[in-house]
């Protein structure tokens, strides 16, 4: 049963990573990446919170692990443990610096046009 939590751990780490694959896949697309330019504040915020609760979820799956297992606590496994933490916590904070990085030096004048696309027209008096 303890083997369960700790699968559970390693799922949380690589779903961080597959997210932040995809997060950056989307950047790759102009029209997108306007759209985050505009939601960068939240999408900031949202970010450290998503790190928070996947930090969580870990160190969660890391006790239920260690409370299964009967108190057995081997070094090994506070220091995966530990490296999922790391991995989760730096992934995510490479993935908001390098997008607010992107998003500094973006072009607003680049994104106008993407903004007015999706306006609607004004009727004619």
């Amino acid at each position: 049963m303890g083997e369960r939590y700790w699968n559970l751990g390693n799922a949380i780490t690589g779903f961080v990573v597959l997210q932040s694959i995809g997060f950056l896949y989307t950047l790759s697309d102009h029209d997108k990446f306007c759209y985050i330019v505009k939601a960068e504040g939240f999408l900031t915020w949202a970010g450290w919170a998503a790190c928070a609760m996947y930090v969580a979820g870990v160190v969660f799956c890391a006790i239920a692990h260690r409370i299964v297992a009967k108190g057995t606590w081997e070094f090994v496994d506070g220091v995966a443990a530990f490296g999922q933490v790391l991995v989760i916590v730096a992934n995510t904070g490479g993935i908001i610096w390098f997008a607010q990085t992107m998003m500094d030096k973006a072009d607003a004048n680049g994104c106008a046009a993407v903004y007015t696309k999706d306006a609607t027209p004004a009727k004619p008096d």
